[in-house]
């Protein structure tokens, strides 16, 4: 069923979206095992929460050119920004960037290539806390797939593990991989969730990420060359970041 995306999205409504899930689990609905879990087939879900761990090498800001979601149909699904939110918001938190254009919405706006300010998602990174971004629906919409266009204007910026979850069940654990600030090298990074084999085609030259149970390795594929991420502990573990002052930031070429 296509999600509905009336303007009337508020605060109330993601926490009666919450409560529905809880009361679920309460009932003897299904409860997430982060060292045994499995990525379903078209995961169905009020509320997809993405759950932001590391980034690139950025200690802090971590920031997206954009997420696209598609449905069981392989449509694109329309999104506003009455479906997104995100802890912290954006750069604009920080009283020195609270004019700065790299605000949330711009997160779902479709301008996902290149390196302008107007189009890219930036917030602050580094409290020791991972950073979210929630995708609120009114009715639970069916996902075959997400598009992550990952941070170009400053690529250490950009998003490096993440989790994914449907309803507070994990369905993906994994890490994004570097993008390039040129927009002709700029391309999706997808979480598939069909076996539509057009599908699968179709992004057989990009990250296709086989999923692992947290603690183990993480072995994905990128322009068919083997890499592999070895979480906390081993090569590749997420930093353990220094929490100083942490620098400014500004909209322009360079930063």
């Amino acid at each position: 069923m296509r999600a509905s995306l009336s303007s009337s999205i508020n605060n109330s409504q993601i926490r009666d979206a919450i409560a529905r899930v809880k009361a679920h689990n309460a009932a003897g609905g299904s409860h997430t095992d982060i060292m045994n879990y499995e990525t379903p087939l078209l995961p169905t879900a009020y509320v997809f929460k993405i759950e932001i761990l590391s980034t690139q090498g950025d200690p802090h800001y971590v920031g997206l050119n954009g997420i696209t979601l598609y449905d069981a149909n392989n449509e694109q699904i329309p999104l506003t920004a009455n479906n997104v939110q995100a802890v912290p918001r954006d750069v604009t938190v920080l009283v020195e960037c609270s004019k700065d254009p790299r605000t949330l919405p711009k997160l779902i706006d479709g301008w996902n290539r290149g390196t302008d300010d107007q189009h890219m998602w930036l917030a602050p990174f580094g409290s020791g806390k991972p950073n979210f971004i929630y995708l609120i629906f009114e009715e639970p919409v069916a996902v075959s797939r997400m598009e992550f266009w990952n941070y170009a204007k400053t690529p250490d910026r950009g998003v490096k593990d993440l989790m994914v979850w449907a309803d507070d069940i994990l369905i993906y654990n994994g890490s994004l991989q570097t993008t390039s600030a040129q927009m002709a090298q700029q391309y999706p990074q997808a979480l598939l969730f069909t076996n539509d084999q057009k599908v699968v085609g179709e992004y057989a030259q990009q990250s296709i990420a086989t999923h692992k149970p947290l603690g183990e390795d993480i072995v994905f594929y990128n322009d068919q060359h083997r890499l592999e991420h070895k979480t906390k502990g081993g090569k590749g573990a997420l930093p353990d970041y220094q929490l100083g002052a942490r620098p400014g930031t500004r909209s322009g070429p360079h930063d």
